[in-house]
């Protein structure tokens, strides 16, 4: 530090100036005011009114910041007081560190209140990908937005949008509604994943009606996803064979993990499913979901969505570059 300069420390409790040469320790941000309103008044007693403190307390934080000092700030008489020359000089400079440290605070406030949360809702199936990197990624367009990731199934997320829990989420196979906006992410075929020794384990693409004969684990019928795959049996006249319904990814991978068992799954899961615990996957022609983005009309700014939805897209290509089951809008 030069010699003869001050600086500004910023302290958990208080403001202190300390001076490189002067030999004092420090002056606290509240010794400044207090000489001020002293000064602006004439009176310790009146000091001590306006700022709702002990005139003991007043007196000793002025004799405390005069000391600090080594010099004499106030003419101390029956009727009140009044500056000397030296307090005159800081009285000046007073005002004006005060004024600066008002400044301070109002641009502090002023950032936090600009910061705001968005609550963004998003599958089991997707969580992996967003839980560690959308915030990261969010932030390099929006360094005043903050995310609160919240996971849930569709039917969930659609019941917590609806209910005003959450300002946006992914959906599968998203509608607009009178409260909601819905714009599209990506297409995914969905997959067989089957145990590594399974009837189809050779096969690199299947058709809906050869699993009808096979049981398999789906989640409960007001999923989307499950939705999707009722209605393409129903389609082809086929009714799906349902060993169990299980909603909870977890539970579903010790299923799979441990046992014998079929499930169908969309491509950002079956995929990871493949990688961490072998198992076969197999395209289902014909069978596919979207993504979707949607949003509490009026919660977001047509800015602040435009840059979630390109965090989220970068995000999946990322994980899924020049997958040829996945087909993103815009590509």
């Amino acid at each position: 530090m030069s010699r003869g300069k001050a600086v500004a420390v910023y302290c958990d409790r208080a403001i202190r100036i300390t001076h490189n040469d002067s030999g004092f320790k420090g002056l606290e941000l509240r010794q400044l005011r207090y000489f001020v309103e002293v000064a602006s008044c004439g009176s310790i007693s009146r000091a001590s009114e306006n700022l709702s403190i002990s005139q003991s307390a007043v007196s000793r934080q002025i004799s405390d910041l005069e000391q600090e000092l080594a010099m004499i700030l106030l003419n101390r008489s029956p009727t009140g007081v009044s500056l000397t020359s030296s307090g005159e000089r800081l009285f000046g400079y007073d005002r004006d560190i005060l004024n600066i440290v008002e400044q301070i605070h109002l641009s502090i406030k002023a950032d936090r209140e600009q910061e705001s949360v968005a609550r963004f809702g998003t599958p089991p199936s997707l969580s992996h990908l967003f839980l560690d990197d959308f915030s990261s990624t969010l932030s390099e367009g929006l360094s005043q937005v903050r995310a609160q990731i919240v996971e849930a199934s569709t039917y969930w997320l659609q019941q917590r949008l609806d209910f005003g829990d959450l300002d946006c989420a992914i959906l599968t196979n998203g509608k607009p509604t009178r409260t909601l906006n819905v714009r599209p992410l990506w297409r995914e075929v969905l997959f067989l994943v089957s145990p590594q020794d399974s009837v189809l384990s050779d096969r690199t693409v299947c058709q809906l009606h050869e699993l009808a004969n096979i049981p398999l684990i789906l989640t409960p019928p007001q999923d989307a996803t499950r939705r999707t795959i009722d209605a393409a049996f129903a389609a082809q006249k086929l009714v799906p064979i349902v060993r169990h319904e299980l909603e909870a990814m977890s539970v579903l991978s010790a299923h799979l993990e441990t046992r014998q068992a079929y499930t169908i799954l969309s491509r950002t899961v079956a995929k990871r499913f493949h990688e961490r615990l072998g198992l076969n996957i197999t395209p289902i022609m014909g069978l596919d979901i979207e993504r979707t983005f949607a949003a509490r009309r009026g919660a977001l700014t047509l800015g602040v969505e435009d840059t979630i939805i390109s965090a989220i897209q970068r995000v999946a290509r990322n994980e899924f570059p020049e997958d040829p089951w996945m087909t993103f809008e815009g590509a």
